[in-house]
């Protein structure tokens, strides 16, 4: 006797519009849409067969570890955080196996508005704070995205993401370029300082890796006449004069993370968030959640062993990546994915934006649409 499906309405593609309508949801709404979501694969098997190919064994045998290294420390912040990256290896599963390049640039359309209303609702608390607050100190702009460098990684992404659609959709320039700029303006109010680094290189990545050279050239004038506006003007880019702080601070972070590599065995790791772990077993740690290194992040919480298994993981990922990319299909899906590792890699060399439950889901959902050229090339995914 066959058993009822308990979900009767909630389809395969509406799953999808909410997921990518949710980037910009309050954090705790985003968590409730993708545990909602995570349920919905797992009871309706959307993804059964889907772990024995292309490194998927890895990626769950390195969610497994990272749940035994977080109980054998008493890691419990790594233990909630572990299990939300389970949640999010069944979307990017279920969103690689189903996605479909309509699916795709209306869920990313979606992404676009909300990001638009977002910097609206940015404009009206910074209106609120410095005008009817008199808001004294340097404001930057949070709202309800716990930390205003998650909210500022989100806008850098969305204008990679505009600068992708100005590629593929010529008829539509000025909707996509307005957005783009609306998305500068929120991630102005945020008071990032390194958010303008990751959108140079995002968008100089895509730009080069679909070779419209004479673009590239352009974005690089803008870039050095913005440094040349900066050195004449150095307040017109917020918090610059705290550079020297929040460098010390890295720097306090790091000594850190060295010191509790050093004192534990590098082999295993303590879990996810190992920093905010073992943070106050240091007197003068600076208090944060992660070590904000990609290179030192990795031995701290997943240790030697961990990192190999991810490692692996990803190796076999971006081989899928290489493959799409070589066989120059006409939407660019490929330089997509390639251009924003490469703007989250060169961020991380000082901050880890991506382990926060809106930013790892967009990663996710993005990285998943290759499955749009998988299905295109006829390829397993």
């Amino acid at each position: 006797m066959k058993t009822k499906n308990i979900f009767k309405k909630p389809t395969d593609n509406a799953i999808i519009y909410m997921l990518f309508g949710s980037i910009f949801l309050p954090f705790f709404f985003t968590a409730l849409i993708l545990a909602f979501a995570s349920i919905y694969i797992i009871v309706n098997k959307k993804i059964v067969g889907c772990f024995g190919k292309n490194g998927g064994f890895w990626v769950i045998l390195f969610s497994l570890y990272c749940l035994a290294i977080s109980v054998i420390n008493l890691n419990l912040i790594g233990f909630a955080a572990t299990l939300a990256f389970i949640a999010l290896v069944f979307i990017a599963k279920f969103i690689r196996k189903f996605i479909t390049l309509d699916l795709l640039e209306k869920g990313l359309d979606v992404t676009c508005i909300m990001a638009v209303v977002t910097t609206l609702f940015c404009l009206i608390d910074f209106v609120y704070n410095q005008f009817i607050l008199s808001h004294k100190g340097v404001y930057r702009c949070t709202l309800y995205f716990f930390n205003s460098n998650y909210l500022a990684t989100l806008f850098a992404t969305v204008i990679i993401i505009c600068g992708y659609k100005l590629l593929n959709h010529k008829r539509k320039p000025i909707y996509y370029y307005l957005i783009a700029i609306f998305c500068a303006l929120g991630a102005y109010l945020t008071g990032s300082m390194f958010v303008w680094v990751e959108v140079f290189i995002g968008c100089s990545a895509l730009l080069l890796l679909t070779r419209k050279h004479q673009l590239l050239s352009s974005l690089f004038l803008l870039a050095a006449t913005f440094v040349i506006v900066l050195y004449c003007i150095p307040g017109i880019l917020p918090r610059i004069n705290e550079s020297n702080i929040t460098t010390d601070n890295r720097i306090i972070i790091w000594k850190t993370t060295l010191n509790a590599i050093s004192d534990a065995t590098p082999i295993f790791g303590k879990g996810f968030l190992s920093y905010f772990h073992i943070k106050d077993n240091y007197p003068g740690s600076y208090n944060t959640a992660h070590s904000h290194s990609i290179f030192l992040e990795p031995i701290l919480s997943f240790g030697i062993v961990g990192t190999i298994f991810i490692v692996i993981y990803f190796w076999y990922f971006y081989k899928r990546v290489r493959v799409c990319r070589n066989a120059q299909h006409k939407y660019c899906i490929s330089s997509l994915i390639l251009a924003v590792s490469f703007a989250i890699f060169v961020h991380s060399t000082t901050d880890l934006t991506f382990m926060w439950i809106q930013t790892g889901l967009f990663y996710c959902l993005i990285f998943a649409s290759i499955g749009v050229e998988e299905k295109f090339l006829k390829i397993e995914n």
